[in-house]
């Protein structure tokens, strides 16, 4: 190799070495710029984790103030109603009352071709009467049966809700497994 080609092969050599070191020096700058904006949106990231945070909490306590006053508003209607049907049973004890004794002033005349009609109950009572009956034997039955449940939800015997009316087990299964999950939430 002659001494012109040997300086040749190194001006090559340099100008390479030239562009190896300028294009590393710009690929070490936009490392550095891209570590900069990695480091930029990291913070950004965790603010904004943050905030989200921030407003699940919010979110979750107004939910829970949601639920507060609807459970307040269906509360206060259902003493409202209490009131009244309190109100409505006691008109209609007074009115049975009353009812009793026309019967029985009516029993008293006796008599007349007319004596059968005053022995019979008009219509309108008796169908009143099953309807009211009704309701409350069906009123009685379900406070029953939840008494029933809430006993075999509690007992610590295992053959509890297997004593059970059928139509009941069910009940006292799901009764245990809201006292469960009450006591022990599950985290969102």
């Amino acid at each position: 190799m002659t001494s012109q080609e040997i300086v040749e092969e190194f001006q090559q050599l340099e100008q390479k070495l030239g562009t190896l070191r300028t294009r590393a020096e710009e690929e070490e700058s936009t490392l550095s710029q891209l570590e900069g904006q990695v480091h930029e949106l990291s913070e950004k990231s965790v603010r904004t984790r943050r905030e989200a945070a921030e407003l699940e909490s919010l979110l979750m306590q107004k939910r829970a103030e949601f639920i507060r006053a609807e459970y307040d508003v269906a509360f206060q209607a259902r003493e409202q109603a209490a009131a009244r049907l309190a109100e409505a049973i006691s008109q209609a004890l007074a009115e049975i009352d009353i009812y009793d004794r026309a019967q029985q002033a009516l029993a008293a005349l006796g008599g007349g071709q007319d004596a059968h009609d005053a022995q019979a109950e008009p219509e309108v009572v008796t169908t009143s009467w099953e309807r009211l009956v009704n309701a409350v034997q069906q009123r009685i039955t379900e406070q029953h049966e939840n008494e029933l449940v809430e006993i075999a939800s509690r007992s610590m015997s295992p053959a509890a809700i297997r004593e059970l009316p059928e139509h009941l087990r069910d009940a006292a299964r799901a009764r245990i497994r809201a006292r469960r999950r009450s006591r022990f939430p599950r985290s969102a």
